[in-house]
């Protein structure tokens, strides 16, 4: 059976998987961010009804997307130092036993 070989770590394939993690986690969180966006959204229009100061709510969705992008680039660079530390293999499966084993016991996310 033949083994896969792992990918060559470039500054392009590290933005390919950056961008990869950005459009995974724009995909599973902006549909849950969406009823914030409205509210934002209608709150503005009233500020801005009343000549109050306001933000313009594609300036409030950026700053979303943005802190996505950077979690993409933090995920990135552990994707890649776990695999240099032979921790991960090409196909991303752990093949540490201890990080198989701190995964395990890592408390659930969320609670």
């Amino acid at each position: 059976m033949d083994m896969m070989e792992r990918a060559a770590w470039t500054l392009g394939y590290a933005g390919l998987i950056s961008a990869m993690s950005w459009v995974m986690m724009v995909a599973m969180m902006l549909p849950g961010a969406a009823p914030m966006l409205l509210l934002f959204a209608r709150v503005n229009r009233t500020q801005k009804v009343r000549d109050r100061p306001f933000v313009r709510t594609g300036f409030f969705a950026a700053g979303y997307l943005a802190a996505w992008a950077g979690f993409g680039a933090v995920v990135a660079g552990l994707e890649w130092g776990l695999e240099r530390f032979d921790f991960l293999g090409p196909m991303t499966t752990a093949t540490n036993y201890w990080l198989c084993g701190a995964i395990l016991l890592a408390p659930p996310c969320g609670n």
